[in-house]
C-alpha cells in the first residue's frame, strides 16, 4: 500500500473530526475518499501519457476516487445514486450486469428483488461467460437494464458490442454504457491491432485500452447501434448528493435508451 493510501486511511479511521462524506455502496461514513492510486500516476509519467492534468476526463475525480473500506469507484457510486433515483424493477424484471466489481454487485443484489445476471469473457466468478461482441447465450429482447461500465475501450470492435446490447434490450428499456471520454477533444483514438504495453498507456492510458474517445463519436457510435442517448450531468444532482457520495464534479452518465 502507497504511504499517501496508508496516511489517508489512518486518518479516515482515527479522525476525531466529523466523517460527513458517506460511500453509498457499503454505507460506511468516511472523512474523505482515497486518490487514484499511483500506479497509474507513475505509468502515466513513464510512458508519456498525456491527458494528465485534472478535469481532462468526463466523469473521474482522481483526488477523490475509491472509497476507503470498499474501494468502490467514483463512477459505481454515481451509478448507485442514479438507480436508487431512477431505477424501480418489479420482482420478473432483469438486470444484466458486465464485469461488476464484487461491493457494486452486492449493492444491486441488496436493492433489487430481480433477476440479477452477471457476465463476462474472462473473470471467472461471473453467472454467465459471454463475449460482449457475440452474446448468442441472449435471446432478443431479453433485459430491462444492462449496465456496461468501462468496457467499449477494451473490446476489438465496439459498434458490434453497443450493437448486441441494443439487441438483447427488452422494446423501451435503457442500459447505462460508460467509458472514459476526453474533454476537449472531437474525434476517436483507436488500434485494435496495437499490443505493445508502452504504446498502449501512451496512447490510451492503461495497458489494456485500445480506444480513446471524445464525447461527439461515443455518442454518434451509440446512435447508430440505435439508443437514444440521454446525458446526465452534474446539473443534474443535488450538489450535497455528490459532495456527499464523492461524485466527480464532472460527471456525463449515459443513459442509452431503446
Amino acid at each position: 500500500m502507497s504511504p499517501v493510501y496508508l496516511v489517508r486511511k489512518v486518518v479516515d479511521k482515527f479522525s476525531l473530526l466529523p466523517k460527513k462524506k458517506q460511500c453509498n455502496i457499503c454505507g460506511s461514513k468516511v472523512f474523505d475518499f482515497l486518490p487514484l492510486p499511483g500506479y497509474y500516476l507513475k505509468n502515466f509519467k513513464k510512458y508519456g501519457f498525456r491527458h494528465t492534468q485534472k478535469g481532462a476526463f468526463e466523469t473521474i475525480d482522481t483526488g477523490h476516487f475509491f472509497c476507503p473500506q470498499c474501494y468502490s469507484t467514483d463512477r459505481e457510486r454515481l451509478y448507485a445514486w442514479y438507480m436508487k433515483n431512477h431505477v424501480v424493477f418489479a420482482k420478473e424484471e432483469s438486470i444484466l450486469d458486465f464485469a461488476p466489481s464484487k461491493g457494486f454487485s452486492n449493492w444491486v443484489k441488496l436493492n433489487y428483488d430481480c433477476k440479477y445476471v452477471t457476465a463476462d469473457l474472462f473473470i471467472e466468478d461471473m453467472d454467465v461467460k459471454t463475449d460482449i461482441e457475440k452474446m448468442d447465450v441472449f435471446a432478443d429482447n431479453s433485459f430491462d437494464l444492462v449496465i456496461c461500465s468501462h468496457i467499449m475501450e477494451h473490446v476489438k470492435n465496439d459498434q458490434q458490442a453497443m450493437a448486441e446490447i441494443f439487441r438483447i434490450l427488452k422494446r423501451s428499456a435503457r442500459a447505462i454504457i460508460m467509458t472514459p471520454v476526453l474533454i476537449d477533444f472531437d474525434g476517436i483514438d483507436e488500434d485494435p491491432s496495437c499490443t505493445d504495453i508502452g504504446e498502449r498507456w501512451r496512447r490510451f492510458g492503461q495497458d489494456d485500452h485500445i480506444r480513446l474517445y471524445s464525447q461527439k463519436v461515443f455518442t454518434e457510435r451509440l446512435g447508430k447501434a440505435g439508443f437514444g442517448v440521454e446525458k446526465i450531468t452534474s446539473t443534474d444532482i443535488p450538489v450535497a448528493d455528490i459532495s456527499k457520495y464523492g461524485l466527480p464534479a464532472n460527471i456525463v452518465l449515459y443513459i442509452c435508451h431503446k
